[in-house]
C-alpha cells in the first residue's frame, strides 16, 4: 500500500511499460499487418460483362503470378504508364458469343515496351484462356454425346444441358485432381563418403 500510494509508482510500474512494448511493438512489426499480395496488378479491361468474361477473370485470379484489377479502357493506359499494372489484359466485346459459336476469340495483351515481365503476364493469361476454354469444349462435347444419345426436345433443353455441363467443367477444372509444383534443389556441396572405398 505505501509503495503504490505515490502516483509515479504507477506510472514506472504500469504505464511506462505498456508504453515501451507499443513502440517496440511498431517499430518491429511485431504488430499484425494486412498481408500484401505479391502478385504482379494486371488491367483487365471487360468490354463483354458476360458470365464467360467473368469466368475468365475468377481464371486469371487463381494466377500465383499476376492479380487482375478491373479498369475502364480510357484509364487502364494511365495505369500501365504510371507503373500501376504490369500490362492492360483486354476482353472484347462478343468474347462469350464467339466461344458459344466456336470461333478463336483473340484476348488482347499490351504491356510497356522492354518490360521483362510480359512473357510472365502472358503465360499467365494463356492459362486462363485454355482454362476457360477447356470448359467450353468440355460442354459443347457433353451436348454433343448426349443429343447423339438423345435429340433434345427445343433448344431451350439444349442450352439448359450445355449450361449444367459448363457449370461441371469449370468446377472441375478449378480444383485438378492432378498438381505440378516445381522446386529447386538447393546447391550440392562436397560429396560425402561412407562407409568402405576400394
Amino acid at each position: 500500500r505505501v509503495e503504490f500510494s505515490d502516483r509515479s509508482t504507477w506510472l514506472s510500474f504500469l504505464i511506462l511499460p505498456l508504453v515501451f512494448t507499443a513502440i517496440v511493438g511498431f517499430a518491429t512489426g511485431g504488430f499484425y499487418r494486412a498481408p500484401e499480395d505479391p502478385r504482379m496488378a494486371v488491367a483487365l479491361v471487360d468490354l463483354d460483362g458476360t458470365a464467360l468474361a467473368e469466368d475468365f477473370t475468377a481464371a486469371l485470379e487463381t494466377s500465383q503470378v499476376v492479380r487482375p484489377v478491373a479498369y475502364a479502357e480510357t484509364e487502364a493506359l494511365a495505369a500501365l504508364d504510371a507503373d500501376e499494372a504490369a500490362a492492360i489484359v483486354t476482353l472484347p466485346a462478343g468474347f462469350a458469343d464467339g466461344l458459344l459459336a466456336g470461333e478463336s476469340v483473340e484476348v488482347t495483351l499490351r504491356t510497356a515496351t522492354g518490360d521483362n515481365r510480359s512473357l510472365a503476364v502472358s503465360q499467365a493469361v494463356q492459362s486462363a484462356s485454355a482454362q476457360v476454354s477447356r470448359a467450353m469444349l468440355a460442354a459443347q462435347f457433353s451436348v454433343e454425346e448426349a443429343e447423339a444419345l438423345r435429340p433434345f426436345a427445343d433448344d431451350a433443353e439444349r442450352k439448359a444441358y450445355f449450361e449444367e455441363g459448363l457449370n461441371l467443367a469449370q468446377e472441375s477444372s478449378a480444383a485438378p485432381p492432378v498438381e505440378v509444383q516445381a522446386a529447386q534443389a538447393p546447391e550440392a556441396g562436397e560429396p560425402q563418403l561412407t562407409g568402405f572405398a576400394v
